[in-house]
């Protein structure tokens, strides 16, 4: 997306960014405590039509994030979509979905963030308590209901937090401390070393955390975990694993 485009759909749906959710949290006389999954699952992908509802094993790809989120207790599971008949099939599987997501924030090119934002300052000015948020994709279906739990508590206690995981072979471009870097030759770096790459498998933030607080990355270390479904070869591979009972849900998801 050019910085064009940017820049329009900020003036359009995010006038005065900066200080509106900090100004409606200090100015709330709601004690913002709830815990709020959502799971942004629009109806355009470019690989694969209907990525997100594709069936994987006899659910639509988005239930398996949409189940998970439900089991592990928190106030209220949403999937953020742009499709009626998303919507739908995503409030058959218990999710909510108080509105649709605006056309103009459903394309390829949105950033994540200008989605996840939309949602939030929604909730918050529909008077929805709202204060910890968590983003799930619907295209990483391998989560363990522990371990999301355990994130949950990591989460409370961070601020913030991620799923990150260490390439092999490192990539060309890293983040590292929280800077983007590049590696001119990484093929030829010392295998002491270790360049994280967030994974938005697991997104957690707390909003009504207004003080400074720090970000805390998650190691993933389970391969099975970081499959992204992009293409029909991941289907079919997330079907074998399923099929073949070699990666542990923590409850019975299937």
């Amino acid at each position: 997306m050019d910085l064009k485009t940017k820049r329009r759909l900020t003036d359009t749906f995010f006038p005065g960014t900066d200080p509106i959710i900090r100004n409606i949290l200090l100015q709330s006389p709601l004690q913002h405590d709830k815990v709020v999954v959502n799971i942004a699952a629009r109806a355009g992908s470019s690989r694969i039509p209907k990525k997100n509802i594709k069936p994987l094993c006899g659910k639509p790809l988005m239930a398996y994030s949409i189940i998970m989120a439900k089991s592990i207790g928190v106030d209220r599971v949403i999937v953020s979509t742009d499709s009626e008949e998303f919507a739908e099939i995503a409030k058959n599987f218990g999710a909510e979905v108080p509105f649709l997501r605006p056309k103009k924030l459903s394309t390829g090119s949105t950033p994540p963030g200008f989605v996840t934002y939309y949602m939030v300052k929604r909730l918050l000015l529909e008077g929805y308590p709202v204060g910890t948020w968590v983003e799930l994709l619907p295209t990483t279906p391998f989560r363990n209901y522990w371990t999301l739990k355990k994130y949950l508590t990591l989460l409370e206690r961070a601020g913030n937090i991620s799923t990150a995981f260490c390439p092999t072979p490192p990539q060309h471009e890293m983040r590292h401390d929280g800077q983007t870097i590049r590696i001119p030759n990484a093929a030829a770096l010392s295998d002491s070393y270790c360049f994280y790459k967030v994974f938005s498998g697991f997104v957690g933030n707390k909003l009504n955390n207004l003080e400074s607080r720090w970000q805390e990355y998650v190691l993933v270390n389970n391969p099975v975990e970081l499959l992204d479904i992009d293409t029909y070869e991941d289907f079919l591979l997330a079907e074998e694993i399923i099929l073949s009972g070699c990666y542990d849900f923590g409850i019975d998801l299937c």
